[in-house]
């Protein structure tokens, strides 16, 4: 390599055997892998505040999962949608909120506040759709309205404040 610059560094045993261990695309020797760990720490920093970035990253982290959540749904022939939907929306919900993080600017917190709202209530709106039928489509049929017999008798309390506090003004 042209242009490099030697550095040496004293690890703990178990980061050595972490390193030896570890599968990144071609990196074979520890020298290697210790650069594409640095290449692939910079593109993050680099990438702070980029939403299109931070969605395939975060994506990218939870590729496994999401992998063995469908081969398992493959096999056992179910499928919940209750998972599906909450993996994609951690995704997007990471992605958001890491891309407020620019390197030349502190966040809008009102902005950001807004969002997140607006990513919660998508959420919680896509679980009470899996509870308009008497069966859910998750693995048990009675999971979401179980879960949402609670919220509704909170909905029904904030619904009295807000039509209450209506009244008195």
């Amino acid at each position: 390599m042209a242009n490099t610059v030697p550095l040496s560094v004293r690890i703990p045993p178990e980061d050595a055997e972490y390193i030896a261990q570890l599968r990144i695309g071609g990196a074979v020797t520890p020298s290697d892998k210790v650069r594409a760990i640095i290449r692939d720490s910079r593109q993050r920093y680099q990438q702070r505040g980029d939403y299109e970035a931070q969605l395939r990253a975060a994506r990218d982290a939870l590729a496994s999962v999401s992998l063995q959540v469908k081969n398992w749904e493959r096999e056992a022939e179910q499928h919940s949608d209750l998972l599906e939907t909450f993996i994609a929306w951690v995704a997007e919900a990471y992605a958001y909120v890491s891309a407020n993080d620019a390197a030349d600017a502190p966040p809008n917190c009102s902005e950001l506040e807004k969002g997140v709202a607006e990513r919660v209530f998508r959420l919680l709106e896509s679980t009470a759709r899996m509870a308009v039928t008497a069966t859910a489509p998750c693995y048990d049929e009675q999971l979401i309205r179980r879960r949402y017999t609670p919220l509704v008798e909170l909905t029904e309390l904030i619904n009295q404040q807000i039509q209450q506090q209506a009244k008195e003004k």
